[in-house]
């Protein structure tokens, strides 16, 4: 099978398994790959006490161009403020620690930008190859990577809000 296929069976399948609109698929030009894609998601969020309607980035696909296979992966990006109580934590190595536990067997990689020890954003990634690529596989993935992003955001709301209670006590 070849890039245009793959790109093909991309595009089809996100199409057919989105009977129900619940994500919007956006056509992204990225350089360093052969094809690329984000799936999108328009949620609700509570932003300066208001309930607002924000774009989400779901998952982005991505055909490379130099080995056979497709990378799925999403940015996660913390607030200045939960970034700067993330770098003074002491205890930061027991969440990195933990989150890694729980996306270890979603064959999930996990990815601290721009370290352990200062993170502004997480990135997670899921690679298919093509000799391992089909529908169920793809479809799955994604699906994975949705849960995968959820994980890290309740492990970091439950972190944060220990913080929280920790400082409050002090």
């Amino acid at each position: 099978m070849d890039r245009q296929e793959i790109k093909e069976q991309i595009d089809t399948w996100l199409r057919e398994e989105n009977k129900e609109k619940d994500w919007e698929i956006k056509q992204e030009k990225m350089n360093e790959y052969y094809y690329s894609c984000t799936l999108t998601k328009i949620i609700d969020q509570i932003i300066e006490g208001e309930i607002q309607k924000t774009e989400a980035g779901l998952c982005t696909i991505c055909i490379d161009k130099d080995i056979e296979r497709v990378i799925l992966f999403t940015i996660i990006k913390f607030s200045k403020s939960d970034s700067t109580n993330y770098k003074l934590s002491l205890e930061k190595t027991e969440f990195w620690f933990d989150l890694r536990l729980q996306l270890i067997p979603l064959g999930v990689g996990i990815n601290p930008i721009p370290d352990i020890d200062n993170i502004e954003k997480i990135q997670l990634t899921k690679i298919i190859y093509f000799d391992g690529w089909s529908r169920d596989r793809f479809m799955n993935d994604i699906l994975i990577m949705m849960d995968a992003t959820e994980i890290v955001e309740i492990l970091f709301k439950k972190f944060s809000n220990y913080m929280h209670d920790k400082i409050s006590k002090d």
